[in-house]
């Protein structure tokens, strides 16, 4: 009833680059997309696991090989620190870690 109401977006704006090779290459690997026109990327393990960036860790995003690592490096906290929480946990549990984790000072 209200169409005016509804809004396409390009294919870009949600799922590109494509989890092909090309595309691991261009999220990895390369300084040649700069995702203006996304809105978010998606980011599967079982994609970097099938490609030749299956060794992909948070450390690895310092060395920035691409523009979309160089962004996420700025939610990457320095010094790196892991934590690793049961996903059956009760949602107190994940909170309190949570807060622990924010709250550290180095």
């Amino acid at each position: 009833e209200e169409p005016s109401s509804i809004t396409q977006l390009s294919y870009k704006a949600f799922h590109w680059p494509l989890w092909d090779e090309e595309g691991m290459q261009l999220m990895m690997d390369s300084y040649d997309y700069n995702y203006t026109e996304n809105f978010a990327v998606h980011m599967w393990s079982h994609g970097v696991s099938r490609s030749r960036f299956s060794q992909f860790s948070m450390p690895w995003c310092f060395e920035c090989h691409s523009t979309l690592v160089s962004m996420l490096k700025a939610y990457v906290p320095d010094p790196l620190i892991s934590v690793v929480i049961h996903c059956d946990a009760p949602l107190s549990s994940l909170q309190a870690t949570l807060w622990s984790v924010a709250n550290q000072a180095f």
